[in-house]
Parts: C-alpha cells; sequence; structure tokens
C-alpha cells in the first residue's frame, strides 16, 4: 500500500516536471535565438591564417 502511494506520488510529480522543464528549455533555446539574431551580422566572417 505505502508503495503504492510512493509510486503514485513519483508518477505524479513527474508528468508535472516534464512538461514545465520542457518549458523552460524552449524558452532558453528561444532567448539564446533572439541573443544570435541580434549581434549577428549575417554572414560567417573567418579569421584567416597566416602562412
Amino acid at each position: 500500500m505505502r508503495i503504492q502511494r510512493i509510486a503514485m506520488m513519483v508518477l505524479l510529480a513527474g508528468l508535472i516536471a516534464g512538461p514545465v522543464a520542457y518549458m523552460q528549455f524552449n524558452s532558453v533555446v528561444e532567448g539564446a535565438d533572439l541573443l544570435l539574431a541580434a549581434f549577428d551580422s549575417g554572414e560567417l566572417q573567418l579569421a584567416a591564417v597566416p602562412n
């Protein structure tokens, strides 16, 4: 009885924490995209290595 109650609590916590963690990760990725778009010149610039 007690193990079933603990298992149910763990399952419920996982069902709540999963979407919350996904939303947070998604917002971090979107924020990184916004930063890259703001500071990116649109061109790939490579440094020349002297011979």
